[in-house]
C-alpha cells in the first residue's frame, strides 16, 4: 500500500477506474463498486509518508521513554489540572519549542542521529505523537487516538463526509 502511486483525489465516480481491468460488482441496493485489490474507496487520501527520521524515532521508542522522563518531572500536576477535562488538555496542552529540542537532544542520547530535513518535513506529527503518549497516561487510549486522529487525513476526511452516507443508495439511518 505504501508504494502504490495514487493522487490525492476524490474518487466518487469511479473515474480511475474507467478504463482499468478491475471487475465490478453490485452491492444489493445496486451501487457500483470495483474491486482488483479490494473495494476501491469513494475518495482517495494520500498516506503521508514519515521521514527516516521519524521512523528511526519509533523504531527505538524515543517518544514513550522521553515522555515517560517527562512525565517523572512533573508526576501530578498533568494529571490535577487535565484529567477530568479532556477538551482543555486538547485545545490546551502542546509540547513547546524548548520541549521539542530537549526531545531531539534526547533522541541523540538514545543514538539515533538528529536529520534536519526530515525533522522539519514531520515536526508536526513528532510533536503530535508525543502528545498522544502524554494523553494515553493521562486518558488511556481515548487519550491516544484522539490525538492521533486530530492529524490523520484520512480520518478527517470520512469525519467530514460522514453526513453524505445518507445520500449513498441502501443508507439505512439507524
Amino acid at each position: 500500500m505504501l508504494n502504490r502511486e495514487e493522487t490525492e483525489s476524490n474518487n466518487f465516480n469511479h473515474d480511475a477506474e474507467k478504463d482499468s481491468t478491475k471487475p465490478t460488482f453490485k452491492t444489493k441496493h445496486g451501487r457500483t463498486v470495483y474491486g482488483g485489490d479490494g473495494v476501491t474507496p469513494d475518495y482517495i487520501i494520500d498516506i503521508d509518508k514519515s521521514s527516516d527520521y521519524s521512523n528511526e524515532l519509533r523504531k527505538n521508542n524515543v517518544y514513550y521513554q522521553f515522555v515517560r522522563n517527562y512525565l517523572d518531572k512533573n508526576p501530578d500536576n498533568l494529571k490535577k489540572k487535565y484529567e477530568n477535562n479532556f477538551e482543555l488538555f486538547l485545545s490546551e496542552f502542546h509540547f513547546n519549542e524548548t520541549e521539542m529540542k530537549s526531545f531531539v537532544k534526547y533522541a541523540e542520547s538514545l543514538k539515533v542521529n538528529f536529520d534536519s530535513k526530515g525533522y522539519e518535513k514531520d515536526k508536526e506529527l513528532i510533536r503530535t505523537r508525543l502528545k498522544a503518549f502524554v494523553a494515553r497516561d493521562i486518558f488511556k487510549e481515548k487519550g491516544w487516538y484522539s490525538v492521533l486522529l486530530s492529524i490523520d487525513k484520512q480520518f478527517q476526511k470520512a469525519a467530514a463526509l460522514i453526513n453524505e452516507a445518507e445520500k449513498l443508495p441502501g443508507f439505512v439511518k439507524k
